[in-house]
């Protein structure tokens, strides 16, 4: 993008590990004309194990067709002492063709929660999800 003579622009990140460890990555920041030398933003986080987990983190739904419903259990167990607020976001590219019922819920102390994946992919699921897609 541009950024204007003393201005300032805010850039977000998105950080979403699948694993329990400290995470490090690089930002190469450079100017067009290349004026000033690139400068490199390093950007450290930590992640820490919770105690509500996804019993099967893969849903396997076999083949699927347009048009067509298909439904799984989404199963969160808690291994905490205490009751704790679960909420599933499904990402904006994929809210027409996901939902989960229900969306908010108490996954109890030392206990599970179920909710239903209901999933309908429509016509525009690959031009909708393309990032999602692999060539294989």
């Amino acid at each position: 993008g541009f950024i204007s003579p003393f201005s300032t622009v805010q850039v977000e990140v998105v950080f979403n590990p699948h694993t329990v460890a400290q995470h490090t990555n690089c930002f190469l920041v450079t100017v067009e004309d290349g004026s000033i030398d690139p400068v490199t933003c390093t950007v450290k986080a930590n992640t820490i194990d919770l105690p509500i987990f996804v019993q099967e983190q893969n849903m396997y739904l076999k083949y699927c067709m347009v048009d067509r419903l298909y439904q799984d259990s989404v199963v969160l167990h808690n291994r905490a002492t205490s009751a704790l607020r679960i909420k599933f976001e499904i990402p904006k590219v994929l809210k027409d063709h996901i939902d989960v019922l229900p969306q908010n819920g108490v996954v109890q102390a030392n206990s599970s929660f179920s909710a239903q994946l209901k999933f309908i992919p429509l016509p525009s699921i690959l031009k909708d999800c393309k990032k999602y897609m692999s060539d294989g």
